[in-house]
């Protein structure tokens, strides 16, 4: 029977050490490259974002301007027919007062003048009555 060679203990200590060495060397690496792939990742979409930052921007720009343009011109439509309807309101309420003014103080007039003359009807018919008695 043939026997088995001697196998040294240093030497295989040795190379066990080393093949541990370049497996950790080997992760090493392989964990830098993974971090500067991750990296490059979180840069790409940093960049992403701020470009649709930078268009949603740009459309929220748009639709306020868009928006506002639209208000104001309601808002002028309004203002003008709300300020024909009261131009004609106050037409028509100075128009009517001044009509209705004018027979109110016809009436006036009338009625001041009716009161006059009862009021001198009464006092002469008292003067008369007055006149007409015996004196005693």
């Amino acid at each position: 029977m043939a026997q088995a060679p001697v196998i040294d203990p240093t030497k295989n200590v040795l190379d066990l050490v080393n093949a541990e060495s370049k497996f950790q060397n080997s992760a090493r690496d392989y964990e830098a490259k993974l971090r500067d792939a991750e990296m490059r990742r979180l840069k790409e979409l940093s960049e992403i974002k701020e470009r649709y930052d930078v268009e949603t921007a740009k459309t929220l720009r748009a639709n306020l301007e868009a928006s506002t343009l639209l208000l104001a011109t309601q808002l002028k439509e309004t203002k003008s027919d709300l300020s024909d309807r009261v131009a004609k309101v106050e037409r028509f309420q100075y128009e009517t007062s001044g009509s209705k003014s004018g027979t109110t103080e016809t009436w006036a007039v009338i009625t001041g003048v009716l009161g006059l003359l009862i009021g001198a009807v009464a006092g002469g018919i008292a003067f008369a009555g007055m006149r007409r008695r015996p004196a005693e």
